[in-house]
This record gives structure tokens, C-alpha cells and sequence, in this order.
């Protein structure tokens, strides 16, 4: 009995030495590509999520849950990532569907342009690392991966990483098992405004260029997994200066939201009715800094509080109570101007 004892303590023992090990090689994202931390961040969250939005970094740019909290009482939150694939905004979702069980899932379609060998590395791991494990994880890591990359490397990080020891910082130990929240449920802040600089040309996209097959086929399987669970979709293309858009790849969201009975709104054409200004709601010809994100967000609750009957939460105590504290730290940042950045004590 003792003999078995003392293995089972060894086993545990190398157990817990491996994973310190692993959160210790890993990337901290804490002096640099911040946006590093936003999936660890969504398995913080304790209060009920009605609203997903998922999509890429146009997304946590121009989406803010705070805002829509705010307004309209709506629990929201964005699970989008810097060039955040088809394949992974599915993972997304389907994870989000498994622990919230949302009201709606809104995915924005401004990816779609991607062709099937996009493959960045650097922006997967970042939303895939901190990802829980889950066979909607495994799959996404097995269709995303190029010939270069090992599916056994995304399971255990350490065999990817472990050559960071000698570039470890005193970051690593510092922010080993807790980093402090950047996001406000997703949103990055930013308030440059170099969308002045840019010219209007929405699809500017060759019109050979068209959404692939499987990238068609991750939509189709997003439906299912929606329908399956009785979560309402929406699809979405955010608003833009510059878009990597075209008419071919519109035409078949709009083919493909009509024979699904989905609803596809596409904003390229409201800026006058959100409001928008080029000159003061952009960082860029692609992403609105944060208060181009109110606007916008504003006008998209109203859609979502009119057509699909989203609740107010801001009765309920207890979400409540969460919601006010975050709010207290967005709008304390957003009246000083401090953009999401790396941590400074």
C-alpha cells in the first residue's frame, strides 16, 4: 500500500513539475502582443453570456460589450482573436455554445476572403494555446496547422517553447499563474485615429477571389452547431474603410444566409446611420478605435434587442453587481484614453 502511495505522490509530483514548467516557457504577452491574453481572459468570466461575437481583431476592436451592457443591459462578449480563421471562430463558438449556451452568436464574415493555406502561426497560438482542451480545440489544431507545425506541439506547448529559457524575464515569473485582465469581455482599447489617412475602397478585392469551400463548409457546420443547439445566428460584415471584400464573396453569404434562413447584415454602407466618422472613429483603413466601437455597438444592440429578443440583465443583482465593476474600469480608461497596452508595474 505504502509502495503505492509513493507512486502515485511521484507521479502527481511530475505531473505539477510539467505544467510549472509549461507556464513558465510560455509566452506571457505582458511587454508585447497583449492581445496574447484575450482567451485565457473568457474562461474567467462567472456571469451568463446571451450574446457571442465572434470574428477576427476587427472584431475586439470594434465590438464593445461594455457599451451594449450599458445601453441595453446585453451580456456579451467577443471571441475573436488577431486573424482569427474560419476554423477557429468555429471552435470558438461551439466552446462558447458547450459552457454559456448563449441567446445568439453574431460572426462577422469579413475573414472569409482567406484562402485555405492562410496559415500565421504567431496569431494561432495566441488564440489557441490558452484555449481549453475540448474536441473542437483538437480539430481546429489539426486543420490549422501547416506542414511546419506538429499537432503534438499545441498539446504540450513545452515542446514549442522550451527553447525560450534562455529569453526568460523576470515577466515569466512574475505573471507564471495570474495575469491581470486587459480585455473588457474581449475588447481591446485603442484610440489612434489614422483611419483619416485612408481611402474609401470597401471591395477592393479582385472579384476572382472567392470564399473556398471549406471555408463554406466551416459556415455550414457553424449552422448546424447552432441550430442543433437552439442558439439563433446572425452573420455579420463590421463596417470598414479599406475592406478585403468583394461581390463574388458577398453574393455567397447572401446565397448562403437566404437557403439557411439566417440573417446577414452587411454595415459597409452605414456609416451615416451608426455615425461613423472616418477621420475620428478608425485607428486604420480596417479597425475602429474604441469610440468608433461605442457607435457601432449601440447601433448593433438595437438590431439585437429589436429582432431577436435579447434580455435586459441589468435587473439581475447578481450580473449586475460584475457588470458595474467593469464598467467602472472601461469608462475610467476610455475617459483617460489609456488604450490596452502592456503592464507597467
Amino acid at each position: 500500500m505504502k509502495k503505492t502511495i509513493n507512486i502515485i505522490v511521484k507521479i502527481i509530483s511530475v505531473l505539477i513539475a510539467f505544467s510549472l514548467l509549461t507556464m513558465l516557457f510560455m509566452p506571457k504577452y505582458i511587454e508585447k502582443n497583449t492581445d496574447g491574453r484575450i482567451t485565457a481572459e473568457y474562461y474567467r468570466e462567472k456571469t451568463p453570456i446571451d450574446v457571442i461575437i465572434a470574428g477576427s481583431s476587427i472584431v475586439h476592436a470594434g465590438v464593445s460589450p461594455m457599451t451594449m451592457y450599458r445601453e441595453y443591459g446585453i451580456s456579451a462578449y467577443d471571441r475573436s482573436n488577431s486573424s482569427q480563421v474560419v476554423p477557429i471562430s468555429y471552435a470558438m463558438i461551439m466552446d462558447s455554445i458547450k459552457r454559456n449556451k448563449p441567446r445568439l452568436v453574431v460572426m462577422d464574415v469579413g475573414f472569409l476572403y482567406q484562402s485555405d493555406d492562410y496559415v500565421d502561426e504567431g496569431s494561432s497560438r495566441k488564440s489557441m494555446d490558452s484555449f481549453k482542451w475540448s474536441k473542437y480545440k483538437s480539430e481546429c489544431i489539426k486543420d490549422i496547422m501547416d506542414e511546419s507545425e506538429s499537432y503534438i506541439d499545441y498539446v504540450f506547448p513545452i515542446l514549442r517553447f522550451h527553447s525560450r529559457w534562455n529569453d526568460l524575464k523576470t515577466e515569466d515569473i512574475k505573471y507564471l499563474l495570474y495575469k491581470p485582465t486587459i480585455t473588457y469581455n474581449g475588447q481591446l482599447l485603442q484610440f489612434g485615429t489614422d483611419g483619416k489617412n485612408a481611402e474609401f475602397n470597401q471591395r477592393m478585392l479582385n472579384e476572382s477571389v472567392k470564399a473556398t469551400d471549406r471555408t463554406m463548409n466551416y459556415l455550414e457546420k457553424i449552422t448546424k452547431g447552432c441550430n442543433d443547439n437552439g442558439v439563433n445566428l446572425l452573420f455579420i460584415k463590421m463596417p470598414v474603410i479599406e475592406g478585403n471584400w468583394n461581390n463574388t464573396i458577398d453574393n455567397q453569404i447572401v446565397e448562403f444566409s437566404k437557403a439557411n434562413n439566417i440573417n446577414y447584415i452587411n454595415f459597409e454602407n452605414d456609416f451615416e446611420k451608426i455615425g461613423l466618422d472616418k477621420n475620428t472613429d478608425f485607428v486604420d483603413g480596417q479597425h475602429m478605435n474604441s469610440y468608433g466601437a461605442e457607435k457601432f455597438s449601440k447601433y448593433l444592440s438595437e438590431i439585437l434587442v429589436s429582432e431577436y429578443d435579447i434580455k435586459d440583465n441589468r435587473s439581475d443583482v447578481k450580473i449586475k453587481a460584475v457588470f458595474d465593476e467593469k464598467l467602472s474600469r472601461y469608462e475610467e480608461a476610455m475617459k483617460e484614453q489609456r488604450p490596452t497596452e502592456p503592464v507597467s508595474d
